[in-house]
């Protein structure tokens, strides 16, 4: 199959490969293929943060803090923003004091700045940089003008991030879904509901080594998600899928979420694996410990209002209703 969208391995501004690799504009979701964001969009943004703040991070209105600027193509982040060891980051108010993260390798004589080939990457791929040429989220200046969501948590290592490429994968036959098991407290105590699995790809699964990807190598491919797919659900449930096993991508889109952040942010794509085999050879998963379980099409449905709202998008995306 010679498919210029599968054998290509890009790094080319974010909007055109988000183009390049689902052209069905039915098939985008939030912010992609440089979809501006609606105030549907902003408000459940700025929900799901203060609903999960993840831990060791305090709330903060980065429209609102000393020092923070937006320009066009230009950002410049407070001094509680700054790198591990960068003088600036003295004397600032625990409040607005992001935990010490490096911005660059180990190696590297100026911990506070990107090296200068990981900056000409993030300005191939179209992302704006910020004073010390960490790439800046392509969705920021919306977000923070929003004035609730703050893009205020985990900085992340900018020498490995910028965007981040995560699949959700839903494997299904007519009839059955296999799913993970997640949590949520009720007026009765906990609550268990099924839950999409998700995972990062990995340096690995683009035939890459992380010692690569650090040195700027970051050709992000189809063929790479794809690859994925199977090394996640083995994970995750324990079920070895067929390299029969027909793999779909039925959607993408920009999470909303507490770590939708400045310097670190993910691309969600949704993938559907549809198989054929008889659901009695896997009425259990090969690991019952990873809590992954089959469910009927028809039992989901009573459960998919407890899902967040963009993985309710997604598995309307992969299974229809």
């Amino acid at each position: 199959m010679h498919d210029k969208r599968r054998i290509m391995s890009l790094v080319i501004p974010w909007q055109e490969r988000d183009r390049l690799w689902l052209p069905d504009q039915n098939m985008w979701g939030r912010g992609y293929g440089g979809k501006g964001l609606t105030l549907t969009d902003l408000n459940e943004t700025a929900a799901s943060i203060a609903a999960r703040p993840p831990y060791n991070y305090g709330p903060r209105l980065l429209v609102s803090t000393p020092g923070f600027e937006i320009r066009d193509n230009e950002f410049r982040l407070p001094s509680g923003f700054d790198a591990m060891n960068y003088p600036g980051r003295q004397n600032i108010p625990d409040h607005l004091l992001e935990p010490d993260t490096a911005t660059s390798p180990p190696d590297e004589p100026v911990p506070w700045y990107v090296p200068w080939k990981l900056q000409e990457l993030y300005l191939d791929q179209g992302y704006a940089l910020d004073q010390n040429g960490r790439a800046c989220n392509p969705h920021g200046t919306s977000l923070c003008l929003h004035g609730q969501p703050g893009l205020n948590t985990n900085l992340g290592a900018a020498w490995w991030g910028g965007e981040t490429i995560e699949v959700e994968i839903i494997v299904a036959n007519a009839s059955h879904v296999l799913l993970q098991t997640g949590r949520r407290r009720g007026s009765n105590g906990e609550v268990e509901f099924p839950l999409i699995m998700r995972g990062v790809v990995m340096p690995e699964d683009y035939g890459i080594s992380t010692t690569d990807w650090v040195q700027r190598n970051r050709r992000v491919s189809l063929e790479g998600i794809h690859a994925a797919v199977p090394r996640i659900v083995q994970e995750q449930s324990g079920i070895v899928l067929s390299t029969s096993t027909h793999i779909d991508i039925v959607w993408g889109y920009r999470p909303s979420g507490a770590f939708q952040t400045w310097n670190a942010w993910n691309l969600v794509y949704v993938v559907r694996a549809w198989v054929t085999r008889d659901m009695q050879d896997w009425a259990t998963p090969i690991r019952p410990s990873l809590k992954a379980k089959w469910h009927t099409t028809e039992r989901v449905q009573e459960y998919v209002g407890l899902m967040d709202v963009d993985q309710q998008r997604s598995y309307k995306a992969a299974m229809g209703g």
